[in-house]
């Protein structure tokens, strides 16, 4: 059983540079009218696409 501390999730799964690739366009083309955290939001009611700030951050 892990043990969790208060204030500290675990790290999550790594989403691969292919996928990423794959939205790419879509996300550079979200960017211009959306910021980070409405981009985030959107990518993930549509397409179901789940990324952490940091490693948004990261592939721009």
């Amino acid at each position: 059983m892990a043990t969790f501390i208060i204030g500290h999730r675990p790290n999550a799964a790594r989403i691969p540079d292919d996928v990423w690739e794959k939205f790419k366009p879509i996300i550079v083309e979200k960017y211009e009218t959306m910021t980070l955290v409405e981009l985030r939001n959107w990518m993930e009611q549509e397409h179901s696409f789940s990324a952490t700030t940091r490693r948004s951050d990261f592939m721009f």
